[in-house]
């Protein structure tokens, strides 16, 4: 059986089945794999996300760099140090429009109105007060999900680090040296969680059955791949108050949900 393509045109037809209001601050979580075979790849996705952000609103991906950054001697270049959060995330943050933030692990890259002043500022912790995944709550923006589950769910890491809740922890890199996107070089000090490294492990796919109790997910299909939205600031009230009322919650692994 031949492998259906999947053009530019499908994409934005399969997209504007989520019914997205205009102009959309996207934090997508994306697989292209997923999806099947793509006629352009990578670039034919970008493009079609950002058709459906508009002229007035971003495209935000997550570009972590943990296993390519050394924390013992951590140098992080803002243009030149690969992600290792995917294809479609590396081609993101190469095209010249991209802004990417500071963090030497937790950087994200985005494109479109609200670029600069979602990156502009990144230090200290990957998701606390102030860094581009709070911001995406603050400005009303959306998870996309695209072949991914929650377990990639970024703004869950907000909830956690506003509840902080008794198993989460931190390690201070010191001494990072950061290489911005005009080539200024900084150091300074960033904290990652420290959760697994010391056997805490947070399943965060368990939140799926939270959510869709909750009514806040919304579905649809793109080629192969399932596709899931769900408003930033409902997941982070939604995390928030799961973590209040039973922090254990996301340690304790269940039945897992594809």
């Amino acid at each position: 059986m031949k492998t259906p393509v999947i053009t530019y045109e499908n994409l934005i037809t399969g997209l504007r089945k989520l019914e997205l209001p205009p102009n959309p601050i996207l934090l997508t979580h994306l697989s292209l794999k997923s999806l099947g075979y793509v006629e352009g790849g990578a670039l034919t996705v970008i493009r079609a996300l950002l058709h459906i952000c508009g002229n007035e609103g971003t495209l935000v991906m997550p570009t972590l760099t943990f296993g390519i950054v050394n924390e013992h001697a951590p140098v992080f270049d803002v243009k030149h140090t690969p992600t290792n959060t995917g294809h479609i995330p590396e081609v993101f943050r190469k095209l010249p429009d991209s802004k990417r933030s500071r963090h030497i692990f937790s950087s994200v890259a985005a494109i479109g109105k609200q670029a600069e002043s979602i990156v502009s500022w990144h230090e200290d912790t990957p998701c606390g007060n102030g860094t581009p995944y709070h911001k995406i709550v603050e400005m009303g923006g959306y998870s996309l999900f695209i072949g991914a589950g929650f377990g990639s769910n970024s703004l869950f890491h907000v909830a956690e680090e506003f509840v902080h809740p008794p198993y989460l922890t931190y390690k201070t890199i010191e001494n990072a040296t950061v290489v911005d996107q005009d080539g200024r070089i900084t150091n300074g000090s960033y904290r990652r969680y420290n959760c697994s490294q010391t056997g805490v492990v947070r399943h965060l796919a368990q939140m799926e059955a939270v959510y869709r109790d909750a009514g806040i997910v919304t579905e649809t299909r793109l080629g192969e791949a399932s596709v899931k939205l769900v408003g930033a600031s409902d997941n982070f009230k939604i995390s928030c108050e799961l973590l209040k009322r039973d922090p254990d919650f996301i340690l304790n692994k269940g039945e897992t949900i594809k």
